[in-house]
This record gives C-alpha cells, structure tokens and sequence, in this order.
C-alpha cells in the first residue's frame, strides 16, 4: 500500500511538474513514443527522430488556459472600472490585491505576461514531433556531434541552467504567494468574502507559476541550444585553424627547399572535402534549430520589451512605497537578464559563423592556388559558393519576421522601450 501511495505521489508531482515546465513533458513523449531509453549494457540508444503529430494536451492546456483568460478578462475589467464593479466581492477582492496607485499600467503589464504565456503555449508550441528536435542534442549524448569532454562540460551547463531556471520560478512563485497573503493579512480581504479571497489567491498562485515558465523556463531551453551550437562551432573553428596552420607551414617548408612533394597533399585536399561537408551539416543544424526556437524567441522577444516598458514606468513614474518599487525593479532587472543573455547568445552564433567563414575563404584560396592541379572545377566551385553565399548572409538564429539576431538588436530593444516609453507617458500630460 505505501510503495502504491508512493508511485501515485510520485506521479503527481511529475504531472505538476510537467505542467509548469512543459517542454519536459514533450521530452516524455519523445523517450516513450520513439524509443529512446537508457540500458546498462548501452548507454543510450536513440532509435528514430521523432516524427508525425503530438496529442494534445487537454488538461495541460486546459488549466493553463481557463487561469490566463480568467486573470485577463478580470484585468481588463479593472482598467476599464465600469460602474458596477463595486457591486460584486469578486473584483473588490482583487482589486485590493494589487497598489491603487498605477493599477491601470500594472495590470496592462499582467495582461502582456498573459499573453506571452498563452502564445508560447498555443502559437509557439508546435503540434509536431519535429519541431522538438532541438531536445535530442540537449538530453541525448548520441545526437550532440560532440567529444566526450565538450559533452560533459556541455552536460554540467545544461544541468546548472535548468536548476537555476526550476529555483528561479519556484522562488518568485513562493514570493509571490507571500506577498498577496501579507496583503489580504493587512487588508482584511476574509472579511470582504472568504470565498473570492481562496479564490484569487489560488489562481494568481498558479498564474505567477505560468508566467515565469513563459520566460524563463522557455529562455533556459533556447540558452542550452544556444550554448550547444556555440561549443559545436568553437569546436570546428579549432580544427580548420589547426589544419591551415599546419597548410601554411607546409607550403612555407615546400618553397624554402624549391621543391613540392606530394605526399601529404591528398591529406589535405580530403580534410577539406570532409570539413566542408561537416561545415554544411553544422550550417543546417543551426538554420533547422533557428526555425524550431524562432516563435518562441519572437514571442519572448516582443512581449519582453513590451512588459519592461510598463514596468519602468510604474518604477519610476508613478510613486509608490519601498516594497513595491524593489518589486518593480526586481522583475525588471529579471526579464532584462533573459532577454539579454538570449541576444548575446543568438549573436555569438552568428559572430562565429563568420569567423569560421573567413577562416574557410581563406583556407580554400589557400589550397586552390597552392594546389589547384588537384582539385576539380566543380570542387572548387562547389566549395567557394557556399562560404561566399553565407559571407554575405552569415546564418544565425533569426525571428519570425527573418530578422537575425546580432549585437545590434541591443540598440533596437533599447529604442523601441524608449519609444513605447515615451509613448504611454503622453497620458500624464
């Protein structure tokens, strides 16, 4: 009987847990429906990419979005403040959960996280196995292309991001709950309605919970494939750097002694027929990893630098006490955290594809004019087209809208807060 309460508490918290972290849910899916398992005799054995349709989630998407739609339609009656808002307990409760002073740009910006949150899960979250592809290398050694070093190391990252992201909601959760029971504690909200103030407790709970997932437990997947396509490129730079060095030296030893030996020649011309293929194979892993994650980098992107601006505004344009403003600042501080590590991410990928692109350019020049007597045209060709296409338009993660990622998105986040800033500060005047 224990070890059966055991199993169903178990089960329990898992379910939890995969509602609130629900890309592990479709992890599951994955290690159940297309054999992916763990044996003693063999470390892991993936049998199959996943492939064909998800089934949907009822309860999962049910819950989470019955909660949302539920937190915005009270919002929007609480910014619209119609007459007879006064007369039901309901939204006298809530109203009181929240400062007076700013309420109209608090609940604008719970609105924005809401929606945020309902477009992860209903636009970005695709309804087909392959879209999370991108999971493979993240849980799996056998899909990763790494040695077992960068594969460890990369394992050690994964392990501490995914931590710190479980702690990280977990604990604005938990602070958030404490916050509205010391408010209904200050406020007497029982004695307004027992019921609405069980209520709107749970719900905005479970609600802080979802929120925080929509950004930081999406962002911490996007970071580990960032981090994942970052080792696999430093990786490759190291070798082709290794191999025109060794180029280079060869062809300088050659000219000193006025002679060229050919030994070692097939050696090279066969590592570049083999480093471009695996170069090829690592620009579609990327390009095909920017197209799964682009709807979510778009959705956290937008919404993002759209709550930001709200918050800024209730930190510093409308007064409020100690509490409130660290409050502020904190979720702030928080979302501009994400939402840079996700653009320093997205932009080292591209500043690396360029690196490996100039170092490839020039070690093709290189071995077409030392030994051009040993290439084809067609190889040649074949090889300059690609990097001179791609110098132009170096590949990285991109948004939905085709834009790629790079440092400069800095500077256009930075001016379209301050835009929208100034935009909902025309109100005061």
């Amino acid at each position: 009987m224990k070890t059966k309460n055991s199993f169903f508490k178990k089960q329990s918290i898992q379910s939890y847990h995969n509602h609130i972290f629900y890309l592990f849910y479709y992890d599951e899916l994955i290690q159940r429906k297309f054999n992916v398992h763990h044996d003693d005799d063999d470390d892991e054995v993936v049998r199959m990419k996943p492939f064909g349709k998800i089934p949907w989630p009822y309860i999962h998407n049910l819950l989470l979005g019955i909660i949302n739609i539920t937190v915005t339609l009270a919002s929007i009656i609480l910014i619209k403040q119609p007459k007879w808002i006064n007369d039901y307990d309901c939204f006298d409760v809530l109203s009181k959960l929240f400062p007076a002073d700013g309420l109209t740009y608090l609940m604008t910006a719970i609105i924005l996280c809401t929606i945020n949150t309902l477009l992860n899960a209903f636009y970005a979250t695709s309804t087909s196995y392959e879209q999370f592809q991108f999971l493979l290398p993240i849980q799996y050694v056998k899909w990763r292309n790494m040695n077992e070093q960068d594969s460890k190391h990369y394992e050690w990252i994964r392990d501490w991001s995914f931590f710190i992201a479980r702690y990280l909601i977990f604990s604005i959760g938990q602070l958030f709950l404490i916050a509205m029971i010391m408010i209904i504690i200050l406020k007497s909200l029982w004695r307004i309605s027992l019921f609405w103030t069980l209520f709107w407790l749970c719900i905005m709970h479970i609600w802080s919970y979802h929120i925080c997932s929509g950004f930081y437990h999406i962002a911490s997947f996007i970071f580990i494939m960032q981090y994942y396509l970052n080792l696999r490129q430093q990786s490759f730079l190291k070798s082709i750097q290794k191999s025109y060095d060794c180029l280079l030296m060869y062809g300088n030893h050659n000219r000193l002694k006025e002679k060229r030996p050919t030994t070692r020649i097939p050696m090279f011309k066969n590592f570049l027929i083999k480093q471009h293929r695996l170069f090829e194979r690592l620009q579609k892993e990327i390009d095909d990893n920017s197209k799964r994650l682009s709807r979510f980098i778009s959705v956290i992107f937008t919404m993002s630098t759209a709550v930001i601006t709200y918050v800024s505004y209730l930190l510093f344009m409308i007064p409020q006490t100690f509490v409130y403003q660290f409050l502020y600042m904190m979720a702030a501080l928080a979302l501009i955290a994400t939402l840079s590590q996700l653009i320093i991410g997205c932009a080292k990928i591209r500043n690396n594809n360029q690196k490996l692109l100039r170092l490839k350019h020039k070690y093709i020049v290189h071995s077409s004019c030392e030994y051009k007597n040993n290439f084809t045209i067609q190889q040649l060709f074949k090889f300059d087209s690609l990097t001179n296409t791609l110098r132009n338009q170096p590949l990285g993660f991109r948004l939905t809208n085709g834009t790629t990622i790079t440092s400069y998105t800095f500077i256009t986040i930075i001016f379209n807060i301050t835009s929208f800033f100034f935009l909902i500060s025309q109100q005061l005047y």
